[in-house]
C-alpha cells in the first residue's frame, strides 16, 4: 500500500497516494512545535502531496480521501494534527499484514502530522 515515509518513534508509515500525486515528508510546523499537544502525544511522522505534473504542493484538502498504515500500538488512539488541535482518527481500523498488525485510516487532509495518543 502506497508510499513508504520516515517514522519517527519506530514502526513504519505508510501513505496510500493518489493517482497524480506524489508524497513527501515534511518537518512538523511551527504550529504543533508550539502547542501543548506535541510533547504530550508521540508523533510519527508528517508528510505532504506534490502534483505530478506540475510540482505544485498541496494546501488544504485532497481532491479525493486517501488511506494511511502505520504499525498498531494496542490501547493507543491514531490522531492527527488539523493546524489549531489533535483530533483522533474515527475512522481507524485493525489490520493484520502477514504477522503484524497495521492501524489505518483515510483522510482527505493535504499535510497532516500523525501521531499516537
Amino acid at each position: 500500500m502506497g508510499d513508504k515515509i520516515k517514522a519517527l518513534h519506530g514502526g513504519k508509515l505508510k501513505v496510500g497516494v493518489p493517482d497524480g500525486y506524489k508524497v513527501f515528508e515534511k518537518k512538523f510546523p511551527n504550529s504543533l512545535k508550539n502547542s501543548k499537544d506535541y510533547k504530550k502525544y508521540n508523533w510519527i511522522g508528517n508528510f505532504g502531496f506534490q502534483e505530478k505534473s506540475s510540482g505544485k504542493k498541496v494546501k488544504g484538502n485532497m481532491p479525493k480521501s486517501y488511506e494511511i498504515q502505520v504499525e498498531e500500538k494496542s490501547k493507543k488512539d491514531l490522531v492527527y494534527w488539523n493546524g489549531k488541535k489533535t483530533v483522533k482518527f474515527k475512522n481507524a481500523k485493525v489490520k493484520k499484514v502477514g504477522k503484524k498488525k497495521f492501524r489505518s485510516a483515510k483522510l482527505k487532509m493535504g499535510d497532516p502530522p500523525v501521531g499516537w495518543i
